[in-house]
């Protein structure tokens, strides 16, 4: 039986929030990147699966910036609480 769109975001959000867990809600995609690379125990659920809920959670970093580099001044203004 082939699992639904449903089901799908469903894990991806438990992933989602398995990294909100270990990272908290503030934090940089330098940080992100190096849970990825240490973090074999997530590898129980397919590597796409885990991809899709780190690309889902990078969008939240502080230095985000949908692929292009943050000024300084930004990278400031978004670190502030």
């Amino acid at each position: 039986m082939e699992a639904d769109d449903s089901t799908y975001r469903r894990a991806t959000e438990s992933l989602v929030e398995e990294l909100r867990r270990r990272l908290g809600s503030r934090f940089t995609l330098e940080e992100l990147a190096d849970l990825y690379a240490a973090s074999p125990d997530l590898g129980s659920d397919p590597a796409w699966l885990v991809d899709a809920a780190f690309w889902r959670y990078a969008r939240e970093a502080t230095d985000y910036a949908g692929g292009r580099h943050l000024s300084d001044s930004e990278r400031v203004e978004r670190a502030r609480p």
